[in-house]
């Protein structure tokens, strides 16, 4: 059973809300981030980066992000749900429709192993986390859920979508996005009810934030705002799944010549291949340098268990590690990890700027692949899935007070 509750949400107003979310702080580049905040005085990257952040740490830093959002509030940038609501989100961009529930998920079902994980945390970040709510006070940034294919949701999604939403507006990256408010206790029950009746969530984006959120939690009452993470739950179905580039700089691979001329040693087979970011081959990997050359090398046949029959722990067993030298895949500076989304020529731009010698793109892991990982009580290596959709901070905001 979970447990997933309405919230007297905390959100921008209808007339400035266009303007407000933002992407993860880490995914701006520092010009964009400067331009962000000097030329748009609602954008959320104010309460999560001000300008004295820059000089503080620890407590202190957390501290300042509380009384930016304040502010927000104080100046009417946001406000307060009167009432507690579910809220239904979409997003569309490329033909593509994701639409989902924001509600507030318990931590104990996450504690219980209700929520399913497929990677392991860091106990630094999580407690790191950990003090940021506790200090802030709010969490902005949900965690995405998915859930099995559910009929009863699907179509309450799509009756409530005929109705004109709160929120429509289209940001600067092309993406669409809708927002309607569910009040009224019938309705908050129905949902409620419905998510009750599945035995478990699995995580697609947002480890640590759920890892954090059930450290802030344990042991509260379930009455308690902190007893809940702010989550975003989508069907399964509806998930995009896309790999992460491995750019590698290497002692004895400085192009693609030598990298054939290694795996002919090893009697690891390739053939010449044209590249596609969308390319897809369960028992190969693409692998380029800057030349313009690319191609296609193929696994050994091998009896190999769930865990090891992955992509990205072939290429790290048969390649990364013999072949490259790493040992540790998570840690390592010689290795490097960009989603497929991003084009190959930034990739080779990148390359040229901090020096990899070549790239390797495995095919995508599906989320069916995904939920059986997690279902086995296994991690997947690092990077192992860019999953879409990528979600806003400062949309709706979940008191944590």
């Amino acid at each position: 059973m979970i447990h997933f509750i309405p919230f007297r949400g905390i959100r921008p107003t209808r007339d400035k809300v266009s303007l407000t979310p933002s992407r993860s702080f880490v995914s701006y580049s520092s010009r964009q981030l400067s331009e962000k905040l000097e030329n748009n005085p609602y954008t959320f990257l104010h309460v999560i980066h001000p300008p004295e952040a820059k000089k503080l740490k620890g407590k202190d830093k957390f501290l300042s992000v509380k009384r930016a959002f304040e502010k927000f509030i104080d100046e009417g940038v946001f406000f307060q749900e009167e009432d507690e609501a579910f809220y239904m989100y979409e997003q569309s961009y490329a033909g593509k429709v994701f639409r989902g529930w924001i509600g507030a998920v318990s931590v104990r079902d996450y504690l219980d192993g209700k929520i399913k994980v497929h990677e392991n945390t860091l106990t630094e970040r999580e407690e790191m986390f950990r003090e940021y709510l506790e200090v802030t006070g709010f969490n902005a940034e949900p965690v995405l859920l998915a859930h099995r294919d559910d009929m009863y949701l699907n179509d309450l999604g799509r009756s409530i979508s005929r109705d004109r939403p709160e929120y429509e507006f289209t940001t600067t990256d092309r993406v669409t996005h809708k927002l309607w408010v569910i009040r009224g206790g019938s309705k908050l029950e129905y949902i409620s009810g419905i998510l009750a009746q599945h035995e478990k969530l699995y995580i697609a984006d947002g480890h640590h934030r759920s890892a954090s959120s059930a450290l802030l939690g344990r042991g509260k009452s379930n009455n308690h705002p902190s007893a809940f993470c702010l989550a975003f739950l989508l069907p399964q179905s509806q998930l995009e799944t896309k790999a992460f580039y491995r750019l590698l700089k290497s002692p004895v691979i400085h192009s693609l010549t030598d990298l054939k001329r290694i795996l002919k040693a090893r009697d690891l087979k390739f053939k010449k291949a044209d590249f596609q970011s969308d390319w897809h081959n369960p028992d190969a990997a693409l692998a380029f340098d800057c030349s313009g050359e690319c191609v296609e090398i193929y696994w050994p046949d091998e009896q190999t268990d769930l865990l090891d029959s992955l992509p990205t722990k072939k290429l790290f067993r048969h390649i990364l590690k013999p072949i490259g030298g790493i040992e540790d895949d998570r840690n390592d500076k010689r290795l490097s990890y960009e989603p497929a989304v991003t084009s190959k020529e930034q990739i080779c731009a990148l390359m040229k700027k901090k020096k990899f010698q070549i790239a390797f793109l495995p095919p995508a892991i599906s989320f069916e692949t995904v939920m059986k990982i997690s279902d086995a009580n296994l991690s997947m290596p690092p990077k192992s899935t860019y999953i879409e959709p990528k979600l806003r901070s400062g949309l709706v905001v979940y008191g944590l007070d």
